[in-house]
């Protein structure tokens, strides 16, 4: 890994997540770990990708300021990327519903392509099933938008999506209790710093 990346939290959040895969850890959440340089969750999950092998990659997004187009895209290429190890949490506050609106828009883009809707039949000059890919129409309280995403369905489908007690959309997502309470460990990349 170079040292010359521009960003000292990039080589530690690298270097604790690549220690947690090799130790067998289940799941990473990036989070923004150091208010002096903020990273974003998607783009750290995507970069991690590469060098781990096992660990669910799950970015912690803030659902306020994205839009579904971009964080549906940016989910399916994450899950590609990894070979379905993809997972997300949407953060922010929920007060006039545009962040269930957007859990609901992305997770529809993310199946506006069938499971078999790619085939890649190169002699026919035909990378997908037309009749499998199936444009969305919303139009909501937040959100206008038509047609199907622009890369084919993810291997998850939707990726895993999870949520913190107090997270805003939890309907559809597993609820992770801090505490222990669910059999399933969570590493905040902070923690990871020690």
């Amino acid at each position: 890994m170079p040292d010359d990346l521009g960003s000292g939290t990039l080589l530690r959040w690298v270097a604790a997540i690549d220690r947690a895969d090799r130790a067998g850890w289940p799941l990473v959440m990036l989070i923004a770990a150091d208010p002096a340089d903020p990273l974003d969750g998607l783009a750290m999950a995507a970069w991690c990708a590469a060098s781990t092998t096992h660990i669910r990659l799950c970015a912690s997004i803030d659902g306020d300021t994205v839009e579904p187009f971009t964080l549906a895209r940016g989910l399916a290429t994450l899950d590609h990327l990894s070979g379905g190890r993809a997972a997300w949490r949407l953060t922010g506050s929920d007060a006039t519903g545009r962040v269930t609106e957007l859990a609901d828009v992305v997770s529809r883009l993310l199946l506006s392509w069938g499971a078999e809707a790619l085939i890649e039949n190169v002699a026919a000059a035909m990378l997908s099933d037309a009749e499998a890919v199936m444009p969305i129409a919303h139009d909501g309280a937040h959100f206008s938008l038509r047609g199907p995403l622009n890369i084919p369905r993810p291997p998850q489908g939707v990726p895993l999506r999870l949520a913190l007690p107090g997270d805003p959309a939890q309907a559809g997502a597993v609820i992770v209790e801090p505490d222990g309470a669910r059999k399933m460990s969570i590493g905040l990349v902070s923690e990871l710093f020690a």
